[in-house]
């Protein structure tokens, strides 16, 4: 069954900024990301949803939204990301680190994959993978990026 609007905590997006994310999907793909991701427990980070093109990222908590995506379905149900955005306010690093975030977060709760979790090299953590566990609520291996790494992969 596939999230609804209304099935989890949202609020409105405030002032968005245009990230460096871009991705295709096969139709299988697309319908796991139609599916979207609606909290079950404290550990489920993020609320997920697909309508009218755009998947919304809402923190599971607050209903704080967080990232949008436009992506455009062609005519054999394949989809390709048109454009990208993230919540100013939520940056943490900046536009292509966020990019990154996003990536892991698709691939990763929705995607059902196994991508290493991209923690930046300026975020200090008191234990390993502290910051994966409050953002994602997940466990999976990490990669230290810093922004030539970035800079690389996000354009």
């Amino acid at each position: 069954m596939n999230a609804k609007r209304n099935d989890g905590p949202r609020e409105k997006f405030r002032k968005l900024a245009k990230i460096p994310y871009t991705d295709e999907f096969s139709p299988n793909e697309m319908r796991a990301l139609s599916r979207g991701l609606v909290p079950k427990n404290d550990t489920d980070k993020w609320f997920v949803y697909f309508e009218k093109g755009i998947l919304s990222f809402h923190r599971s908590a607050t209903g704080q939204g967080v990232y949008r995506v436009r992506i455009k379905t062609n005519k054999n149900r394949s989809g390709v990301v048109k454009w990208a955005r993230c919540t100013k306010e939520v940056m943490t690093i900046d536009k292509r680190y966020e990019a990154a975030i996003l990536n892991f977060l698709v691939s990763n709760l929705l995607l059902g994959q196994d991508i290493p979790f991209p923690r930046h090299i300026k975020l200090e953590e008191r234990k390993p993978g502290e910051y994966q566990a409050m953002l994602a609520g997940t466990e999976f291996e990490e990669t230290i990026v810093d922004k030539r790494v970035l800079k690389r992969l996000y354009k």
